[in-house]
């Protein structure tokens, strides 16, 4: 008996462990366009692999572009019939074998519209292109107009989550997984605080889930944070423990993040042309305790 319950003290002790660590931020390219000024969202393409996804602020006309890592812009699409008034923050995920781009036109520097909007979007397949076929989120917070610069879609439930731009406590908000296009009202899901000595420096500018739905990271103008997530219980993901730095590189306004499809690296990007996007690797190591 005493030899069993020593083997499986053993065995207890012996589980493997992975812990994940952040290499040094490194600038792959510049964007090869003047169209591309104010690059505000990033998101991963699913149906090309090393393509990614970005759009310009506020000022642009409603589109995105498509571009890859040596810095050459592929395709322009724009969304028929749609005015971009403040557009921040884009994610994109893959449900039912179709793969998604969601566009967050949910900035409001002064807390005034009455509203924001979310546009769903299948994944293009072609060359630049005008898309008349998406799903539009009418969405209204539970207590009043706020700023937000940052839009995160579950890649297991498709939930959406938003989190607000402020000098004082960051706002979470959710919305369950919509079937259909509508106006909706956000749920409020708690807060979270960086804290910065430099005024400014600790405002939410961007963020993504990885694909694991494991690991959230949100980034300020000088940083970022990534919070381990409870699968079991994810909406939660900003009690569970306290979030581990990561160092982004100097940038003049960065704003975007997004992890790479394989959830292996970050990737970031800043206002300015040309627009430099970076890269983050994210190294995995297993040992056993």
């Amino acid at each position: 008996m005493k030899t069993l319950l020593a083997l499986i003290a053993f065995a207890n002790l012996s589980q493997p462990v992975t812990t994940r660590s952040f290499g040094t931020a490194v600038k792959v390219c510049d964007l090869a366009t003047t169209a591309i000024n104010e690059s505000s969202g990033l998101a991963p393409s699913f149906l090309q692999p090393g393509k990614y996804y970005t759009h310009n602020d506020s000022g642009d006309t409603a589109r995105f572009f498509k571009f890859d890592l040596t810095g050459v812009v592929l395709a322009a699409y724009s969304l028929q019939g749609v005015t971009a008034t403040d557009w921040e923050d884009m994610d994109s995920a893959t449900f039912g074998g179709n793969s998604y781009v969601y566009l967050g036109d949910i900035g409001d520097n002064n807390s005034n519209r009455n509203s924001i909007k979310i546009y769903k979007v299948q994944e293009p397949t072609t060359g630049g292109a005008t898309l008349s076929n998406f799903e539009t989120y009418t969405v209204t917070y539970p207590d009043g107009p706020k700023n937000c610069e940052t839009l995160m879609v579950h890649p297991k439930t498709g939930d959406i989550w938003l989190v607000t731009k402020a000098d004082g406590p960051s706002i979470i908000y959710k919305l369950p997984k919509p079937s259909a296009s509508g106006t909706f009202v956000l749920k409020r899901m708690g807060s979270f605080t960086f804290g910065s000595i430099v005024p400014t420096s600790a405002r939410t500018t961007g963020g993504s889930i990885a694909p694991d739905g494991r690991h959230v990271v949100i980034r300020t103008y000088f940083g970022a944070f990534e919070f381990l997530a409870d699968p079991k219980n994810f909406d939660r993901w900003m009690e569970r423990a306290k979030p581990m730095r990561v160092t982004t590189r100097a940038e003049g306004q960065g704003e975007a993040i997004c992890y790479s499809t394989d959830g292996r690296a970050l990737l970031t990007s800043s206002e300015g042309n040309p627009c430099p996007i970076t890269k983050i690797p994210i190294t995995l190591e297993t040992t056993r305790r």
